[in-house]
């Protein structure tokens, strides 16, 4: 289950991300928005595979106060393989 899950929810939404990335032209907008499910306030017991795979966007997602862990390419970071 956990598999299926992680295809779906996270790294679906990661591949087409990078896909968009790679073909931004730099200009303003084209800005990506990750939907969760609030997994960072509290547990989601009967959910562990759904949680884990919508928790990872959440990690990977800036929050307001909390800077984002990605890099833009060519900035020398990280990169999500």
């Amino acid at each position: 289950m956990l598999d299926a899950h992680w295809a779906v929810n996270t790294r679906s939404t990661i591949l087409l991300t990078q896909a968009f990335a790679a073909q931004h032209d730099g200009r303003a907008g084209g800005r990506v928005v990750f939907l969760t499910s609030g997994q960072d306030p509290g547990p989601m017991r009967d959910e562990v595979a759904y949680a884990a795979a919508k928790g990872t966007l959440s990690s990977v997602t800036p929050h307001p106060g909390r800077p984002s862990r990605l890099k833009r390419p060519g900035s020398g970071g990280g990169s999500i393989p």
